[in-house]
């Protein structure tokens, strides 16, 4: 019986190589595009990257480019950049492809990639990075080039993040809720431990209002906080402390010490303290969402065409805003 024939892995992005093997440095990859990324990465000694998440750290790079050509305008430029200042500038770029902690490591690595970049920020949440970067030695072209080089092509639609966000609020509205209904309820079943109630009597009732307080603590931990204790994982994998480091070690602390205080009957506990960090956590991660969606623009009808087109005129190509064509009053077909 004839051995079925071994389907070689990318060493980039982990996709089968169907179309050929490249072998390049004693590794298999599945286009030119992932040999150049690891060669570049490779280059600047950044090849650590690969080791952050050994199973796909990369993403799939797109050989078929578009032309940006438009980025180089004055016009398209105001709409991206957020802050320029002589020659240094900030712009803000949605990456949708933008997936795990080896993304993360990568894109704030940028400034070893091109030295124009003086340092990179990265919003895990909303799938953005802010690069600060000197306008003098690259362009906004140049770094959205170099993005998609990386595999992480920037979405030029700034407004496609936003329904997303929509969807993103929803959920932080309900983990906020079952964080306040926890809340609000542990505290009510604390009051005989407020009041320092030693009725006999009550007991029986502090008793079953512990093991209340903890049930109504574990959705808190396991879906309300979850955010917090993976962005925490993922920044402590890369070796990098974040402020959701401190926050998930005290979720955890509280949440396993009154657990112990109740299951072994020593204390009611900090459940209630546990509910309320958790709520006001994110009641001013909510309201931080809110404040980002006011500043942002409503979208219109012009936000699902495209922001430039190439035309024609007197033979040659040129890149034009949409926003300046006129219509033709002659045409022959």
């Amino acid at each position: 019986m004839q051995q079925a024939k071994q389907i070689k892995t990318c060493y980039h992005c982990g996709e089968d190589c169907n179309d050929g093997v490249i072998q390049h440095d004693d590794h298999d990859f599945c286009c030119h595009g992932c040999k150049t990324v690891y060669t570049l990465l490779n280059d600047t000694g950044l090849v650590s990257y690969y080791e952050i998440d050994k199973e796909s750290p990369g993403s799939t790079v797109n050989s078929n480019r578009t032309n940006k050509d438009f980025l180089d305008l004055e016009e398209v430029k105001r709409q991206f950049i957020d802050f320029t200042e002589g020659s240094r500038s900030k712009v803000t770029l949605y990456l949708p492809s933008m997936h795990c902690a080896a993304c993360i490591w990568l894109l704030e690595k940028m400034e070893q990639l091109n030295e124009g970049v003086y340092r990179s920020e990265v919003n895990f949440l909303r799938k953005e990075v802010t690069i600060h970067f000197n306008s003098d030695v690259v362009s906004l072209k140049e770094l959205v080039i170099l993005l998609e080089d990386l595999g992480y092509p920037a979405d030029l639609q700034r407004d496609r993040a936003k329904s997303k966000g929509n969807s993103e609020s929803k959920k932080l509205l309900l983990k906020l809720g079952v964080a306040g209904f926890a809340f609000g309820n542990i505290m009510l079943f604390s009051f005989p431990e407020y009041l320092s109630l030693d009725d006999a009597s009550l007991d029986k009732f502090k008793v079953l209002f512990n093991y209340l307080n903890f049930g109504l603590a574990i959705p808190v931990l396991l879906y309300s906080s979850v955010d917090y204790l993976k962005s925490a994982w993922k920044s402590l994998r890369v070796k990098y402390l974040t402020i959701d480091v401190p926050i998930a070690l005290g979720v955890i602390t509280l949440f396993g010490r009154s657990a112990f205080e109740i299951l072994s009957g020593t204390g009611p506990g900090y459940f209630d303290s546990f509910a309320g960090l958790i709520f006001f956590l994110l009641v001013g991660k909510w309201y931080q969402s809110r404040t980002y969606e006011a500043l942002a623009f409503d979208r219109d009808f012009k936000s699902y065409f495209p922001i430039a087109i190439t035309r024609i005129k007197n033979d040659t190509e040129e890149v034009c805003m949409l926003e300046k064509l006129n219509k033709a009053i002659d045409c022959d077909y």
